[in-house]
Formats: structure tokens, sequence, C-alpha cells
């Protein structure tokens, strides 16, 4: 098999990325030294579902019709990047004036741009190319769309993410979306815990996503509603919007969902998942001994638990992978300090019982927020946050 190196190279030619762009995204080889210390990657790789978004990206094309600086506009015109950077950020919140904008600079040559920038499989690609140029220990993705097929291409680097107990009984990796698994209440959120840790995969889907619902959004959510019939079309449908709802799966009988799905166009229905969070081990080091898996109260998001053993040193040690929730404003992190961090089967409780169990704790999250911010007026709610966490030792 051709490296993934490789790969990447003949992907990028593919879409016809320029060959300086394609050399400057490579990455060095590395060779760390043997060391008793562990080494942890975290990475946000942004679902692939919210690539397409909106996300201004730099020209990277070999047949880019204007200077690299430069982009061009629907008129034929050419503006520098930087002057569409602006125009921008200054439409931003004003809707009238961003379809403006995408009036103005929606052509072709931007079209093919963005889709060689957001390729899922160039992306996927070019993170197994850093994986393998860094060789972490451990590695915590948050918002993984493709979570299958990431168990293949990281197991061929000598990485692992499902204990080998749970093999036998559960060779193939099943989204939870094809079982209608639901965590909206504490019965249903409790069963879809056991289940899913029962599997043995580590990897926390957040049931209902975002990611999921963009994904539908684009053709298939009409057809998967049109598939449904009058028995089951009214519970799928969000009634203020008139399109399939944000939970709808969970509104099925297990085994309907992959019905739907094949009616409404999709070969493999267990290609379609939810993002989430996942972590994944280099076998040469680590044994993984448990797997926990903690949905948050009100369900959507949770806290993914894995207990390690070093092979070097045979300590043990637990890895706790986590994605808060998004939001800039006050009830939006009301909502994350009350219902993620600081309640009953919250984040600060998990790390309390993990080290109560005598493991050291290595705690990954995406928190949306950053330990050294320093804010001020209205905003300052992000800093306390922090505070919060400081005092139930989250950070030094």
């Amino acid at each position: 098999m051709a490296s993934y190196q490789a790969l990447r190279r003949a992907r990028l030619k593919d879409l016809r990325v320029a060959e300086q762009h394609v050399e400057a995204s490579a990455w060095a080889s590395f060779s760390p030294a043997e060391s008793p210390s562990l080494r942890v990657m975290q990475y946000n790789i942004l679902a692939d579902a919210m690539s397409d978004d909106g996300f201004l990206v730099r020209p990277v094309l070999a047949n880019w019709p204007v200077p690299e600086k430069c982009v061009p506009t629907a008129a034929g015109d050419q503006v520098e990047f930087r002057t569409l950077l602006a125009e921008m950020m200054e439409a931003k919140g004003n809707p009238q004036a961003l379809e403006k904008c995408q009036q103005k600079y929606t052509c072709n040559a931007s079209a093919e741009n963005t889709n060689a920038v957001i390729d899922w499989e160039a992306r996927k690609l070019q993170i197994c190319c850093l994986i393998e140029s860094f060789n972490p220990d451990i590695i915590v993705f948050a918002e993984l769309d493709h979570y299958s097929e990431f168990l293949l291409c990281l197991r061929e680097l000598g990485y692992e993410s499902q204990l080998e107990q749970c093999k036998k009984e559960h060779p193939d990796y099943r989204p939870a979306l094809l079982d209608s698994f639901s965590d909206k209440d504490p019965t249903a959120s409790k069963g879809f815990a056991a289940t899913w840790a029962a599997r043995g995969y580590a990897f926390l889907p957040h049931l209902g996503s975002i990611s999921l619902h963009t994904y539908m959004q684009r053709g298939l959510g009409k057809r998967i509603l049109e598939a449904a019939g009058p028995e089951f079309k009214e519970r799928l449908m969000d009634p203020k919007k008139g399109c399939l709802q944000r939970n709808w799966y969970q509104a099925l009988p297990p085994g309907k969902v992959a019905q739907l799905l094949q009616s409404a166009g999709v070969e493999t229905p267990a290609t379609v998942d939810d993002m989430g969070v996942a972590v994944f081990w280099k076998t040469s080091r680590l044994n993984a001994l448990d797997l926990q898996v903690q949905p948050y109260p009100g369900g959507g998001k949770g806290i993914l638990q894995l207990k390690l053993k070093d092979k070097q040193s045979d300590a043990t040690f637990a890895i706790l992978g986590t994605h808060l929730s998004s939001g800039d404003t006050l009830q939006d992190e009301d909502e994350r300090l009350n219902r993620e961090i600081l309640c009953q089967g919250g984040l600060v409780a998990a790390v309390e019982e993990a080290k109560n169990a005598g493991n050291a704790v290595i705690l990954c999250m995406d928190a949306n927020s950053h330990p050294g911010i320093r804010t001020s007026g209205e905003s300052s709610w992000k800093a306390d946050r922090w505070q919060i966490m400081r005092r139930n030792n989250f950070t030094k």
C-alpha cells in the first residue's frame, strides 16, 4: 500500500492544488527519542459535514485565474484577499450584507478552490500524515464524523480504538443512529451508555449532532421524509421549519433508520454518523483496560473515559475526552456550567470520581474557551468559568 504522504499528494494533484501548496502543507518526519513520557495529541478536526459553512479559504489552485493574493469576483474583476476578509467581517450579523457579499464573490473558480480545501479525502490523508509524523501515544479527536474510516486508517499506523475483549462480539462498528439510541431522559441515557460501552469502541457520538443535521439539510433529509410515508413522516418533521427534525432517528424503532436511509438513496447506511469524541492509543505502548461513557444530563454530548496501562512502567491512568457546547451568550455559558460542568453526572464529578478511584487523570477537551482568557464586561463569564475549573484542579 502507498504511504499516506503519497496518497495525500495524489489526491491534491487530482484536485489541481498548486505544487507549492502541496509542499507547504507537508509534515516533516519526526522521530522522538524513547522516553517514559507519553505524547498526547488533542485535535478538533472540524466535522466534515460542517466544513462547507461559509469559511473563507485562501487560493491553493494551480490554475488560479488572478494573482495569488487576490480573489476573482462574479463580475470578472479581482480583489485582494484581505479586502474580501474585511467585507465579510463588516457584513457579519447582517443577512442582507452577507448575501450581497456572497453574490459578489460566487464564481466557478472560487467554488473549485473551496472544494479543494475542504475535500474530506484530502483532509483525512493530511491528518493521517500529521499523526504518522509526530507519532503520539494517545490521540483524542473532537468533531469526528467519520469514525469508521479512522478505525481502518489508524489501525494501519499501529493505533486501536476498541477494547480487545469486545472485538469478538462486536467486530464491526455500528453508528448509534442505526439503533435509534436516545439520551434525552435518564432511563434512555443510562441504557444508551451501558449498551454503547459494552461494544468497546472509544467513541462517544453526540446523539442528534448539529453535523448530522447539517448533512441532512443538503437533500438527504427531504428524501428521508419522502420515504417515511404517512406512518412516520409526522413524527420526523420539524413542524416549525417543515424539514427533518434534528433528533429524527430517536423517534423511530430500531431497524427502521437503515431502511429509510436505503430508500433515500444511501447505499451503505453505516457510513452516515453523528460527530463525536474519540480516543485512539498506540498498541505498542498502551493497553486499554476499561471504557465508560457518560452522557451529560439533557443529552447531546458527554464524557468518554478510558483506563489505560503503560507497558513501559505498568502505571495505569484515566484519560477523559469531552467537547463542551459552543455559544457566546451568557445563557450558553450558564448551560455549559449547569448542564455539563458542575451538575450531577457532569465533568467535575467525573474527574473527581476518576481521581478518587486512584487514577492519574488526563483531561482532553474542547472547552470553547481558553484557560488564559481575561475578559471584561458582558463576556466576563468565560473568565469566571475557568476560575471555577481551576478551583476544581482542572488547570494549573
